[in-house]
C-alpha cells in the first residue's frame, strides 16, 4: 500500500479522517483493516466498529463490533476514523476486507 504523508502533528494530536467504501454484498465474514499510531476509534455509518489504544507497526485485522456490523450495507457505506497521536510517528489507514472465519 501507498504510505501517506499527511501530517497532523505537534499543531493537533487529533486527525479525523473520512472514506467511502462501496459494496457489493455484505459478506459475514467483514473484519477492519487498520494500520494505526497512536489511539485509534474507527466508525461505520456513524456506529462506533472498534476502539484500539497504542499504535501498529502495520496493518492488523480486527473484529467489527456487532452494531457497526448491522450498520454495513450493499452500496456506499462511510468509514470514519479518529486518530489521537500525541507521541512519535504517525499514521493512519483503514480498510475492509473479508478474512477468513
Amino acid at each position: 500500500p501507498k504510505v501517506p504523508h499527511t501530517a497532523w502533528m505537534p499543531a493537533n494530536p487529533d486527525i479525523w479522517v473520512r472514506r467511502e467504501v462501496t459494496l457489493d454484498s455484505v459478506p459475514s465474514n467483514v473484519r477492519l483493516f487498520v494500520f494505526h499510531d497512536d489511539d485509534v476509534e474507527v466508525y461505520i455509518n456513524g456506529v462506533l466498529a472498534t476502539t484500539r489504544k497504542n499504535y501498529t507497526s502495520g496493518f492488523v485485522i480486527y473484529d467489527i463490533e456487532p452494531a457497526a456490523m448491522k450498520a454495513l450495507k450493499k452500496g456506499k457505506n462511510v468509514i470514519a476514523m479518529h486518530c489521537n497521536s500525541t507521541r512519535g510517528g504517525q499514521h493512519l489507514d483503514v480498510g475492509i476486507v473479508a478474512a477468513g472465519k
